[in-house]
């Protein structure tokens, strides 16, 4: 546990790290436990090992790794798209077409081969864009270098 890690010393750190494993979004978990969402995923690389212990408990108890369940999906999806394109049934076929195109979504997640949904902005040129606007507009020394100290402590 490394000691500047604000969710490593937190009451709630079980919470947080059964709810990261579980796969909860890290935006909901920092909302829930008042944290900023990159503290949180600097503690997820905290827990990794955490992860892959609890991966291969799924994997145990339900036969197989997720990717190989994820592959198998996507075999029956095609399996089904092919009979209904062999039937001619136009519908079916743009529903199974539907549901292949989000299961190799869902590999390509689970794979790492695709990026994240959300993109995380990089929060540090907003915060010096702000205290430029800030000392152009506040005129008032004392003033300035209070509110830079604040902005200065916040958790990146």
């Amino acid at each position: 546990m490394p000691k500047g890690c604000k969710v490593c010393r937190s009451d709630n750190v079980k919470e947080i790290d059964k709810a990261i494993i579980e796969g909860e979004t890290l935006q909901s978990i920092a909302d829930k436990y008042h944290f900023h969402i990159s503290t949180i995923s600097r503690h997820k690389s905290h827990i990794a090992s955490k992860i892959n212990t609890y991966s291969a408990l799924v994997d145990a108890q339900e036969g197989g790794t997720v990717l190989q369940r994820i592959d198998d999906l996507l075999q029956r999806a095609n399996n089904l798209l092919d009979k209904a394109e062999d039937s001619g049934d136009v519908k079916t076929a743009l529903i199974a077409i539907r549901e292949v195109r989000g299961t190799l979504e869902l590999l390509g997640k689970a794979s790492g081969q695709l990026a994240p949904e959300k993109i995380l902005v990089h929060v540090e040129p907003v915060l010096n864009t702000l205290i430029m606007i800030l000392k152009q507009e506040i005129q008032d020394s004392e003033t300035l270098n209070r509110i830079s100290e604040r902005i200065n402590t916040i958790d990146i």
